[in-house]
């Protein structure tokens, strides 16, 4: 299956999205998000690491960081939330 990837209406507003996890697999969702995906942003980035997270930020131009995925979710400027982390760190 393949999918195409358009490009947004002119004038639409980006959608603004939230990262939770700074690892291999948030690392991954991000530069997708930041490189990779017509008509979004990657606003915010979230993880206990924050250095991590600085780190992944400062490569891809984001400058909201924070360690609390309850900051990022509560972010009325967050559209949309990617969650990128190990199932073994999600709460129960």
């Amino acid at each position: 299956m393949a999918y195409i990837i358009q490009d947004p209406p002119q004038g639409a507003a980006p959608v603004r999205i939230g990262l939770i996890g700074s690892g291999w697999m948030g690392a991954f969702h991000a530069e997708s998000i930041a490189r990779r995906v017509p008509g979004t942003i990657l606003a915010a980035i979230a993880d206990p690491n924050v250095e991590s997270a600085r780190a992944l930020a400062g490569e891809l131009g984001t400058s909201k960081v924070t360690a609390s995925a309850d900051d990022l979710l509560a972010d009325p400027d967050i559209d949309a939330v990617v969650i990128a982390s190990l199932h073994a760190s999600m709460p129960r």
